[in-house]
């Protein structure tokens, strides 16, 4: 059903993922002689799967969930125990990210990425960094009502988790 089904880009579509949690090893042992060529082939695949999309203009999904704005990103990280402010970032910001990267990045412009893929709910109000994680963020409530009014949306879906307005 390609007119009806499509297919998300999840945090375990990476090289880093893939090579931990035994799929580049399958790969090679099913594929013999062209098993790295084929796992090549695999991640270029993921490289080009959708981060999220927008379901009859009520319900956004994506696996990781909210993310932050870049125009409000800091360019490295913050020095130890020192907080910096996260901005929630808009689907014209994910409409720019590169999807070009196999695995995800710490920083920089294209740490959406990460973002997307990696972020996780929180009960607690605001967005922040993960820091037990290293990738992506905590969002809040807040966050979610924000993000959903903003966009004039009802549900937002993530992981197999669902926040509805």
């Amino acid at each position: 059903m390609p007119h009806r089904v499509y297919l998300l880009r999840g945090n375990h579509e990476s090289r880093y993922c893939t090579a931990r949690y035994g799929f580049k090893k399958e790969v090679w042992a099913k594929y013999g002689d062209q098993g790295e060529d084929v796992y090549n082939k695999f991640l270029a695949c993921f490289k080009e799967l959708p981060l999220a999309s927008v379901i009859a203009n009520c319900v956004y999904t994506t696996h990781g969930g909210l993310f932050r704005s870049i125009h409000a990103a800091p360019s490295q990280k913050p020095k130890r125990n020192k907080t910096h402010r996260v901005d929630l970032g808009s689907l014209a910001e994910l409409s720019e990210v590169k999807r070009s990267f196999v695995d995800c990045p710490y920083e920089g412009p294209n740490i959406l990425l990460s973002d997307v893929l990696w972020s996780r709910p929180s009960n607690r109000d605001g967005l922040r960094d993960n820091t037990g994680q290293k990738l992506g963020l905590l969002w809040g409530p807040d966050c979610t009502e924000a993000f959903l009014k903003q966009y004039n949306l009802k549900v937002l879906t993530f992981k197999y988790m669902v926040s509805i307005l």
